[in-house]
């Protein structure tokens, strides 16, 4: 988020977001605040476009990705699944062996942001739908498989 301006500037790349974490990135300067780190010297940029659940990002003719509405982490979490490379990227939804944080207990900024069941539905619903096969970069940690955490995950255990 924080470099997203940077980003867009050296690739011409658009900010694009699910309209549900516009709050939480209009309010970017009471998250750095609550996680000790530097705010932004300006503003962040508007988002350019948002997407939505079933929405195709098209980049070029080989090159699109469907995008998935997770709500939990966050309201607006979204994961992005390259199906020609059976592959989603589900941010901080679904780790390996584990799921997003719903608990921000001192951080004021957070507070009521995420829900715990939510985050437990997005996942069963939605990215235990694809393919064991289909590889999830997530947004830290190892890489794992959608029939990994079907399997092993002891929060979404099917």
């Amino acid at each position: 988020m924080l470099g997203g301006d940077e980003l867009k500037k050296l690739t011409g790349a658009e900010i694009i977001m699910h309209q549900g974490d516009l709050g939480l990135y209009e309010r970017v300067d009471a998250q750095c605040r609550d996680f000790g780190v530097p705010a932004p010297d300006k503003p962040l940029p508007k988002p350019d476009a948002f997407v939505g659940e079933g929405d195709v990002i098209q980049w070029a003719p080989s090159y699109k990705v469907r995008c998935m509405h997770c709500p939990g982490h966050t309201p607006g979490s979204t994961a992005f699944h390259f199906e020609e490379c059976q592959l989603v990227c589900p941010g901080d939804t679904l780790f390996r062996g584990s799921v997003g944080r719903t608990q921000w207990g001192g951080f004021a900024s957070l507070e009521g942001t995420s829900d715990s069941q939510q985050i437990i539905g997005s996942i069963k619903h939605n990215l235990m739908s694809l393919p064991d096969e289909t590889k999830v970069v997530s947004g830290h940690g190892e890489w794992t498989s959608i029939g990994r955490e079907r399997k092993c995950n002891p929060f979404i255990r099917m």
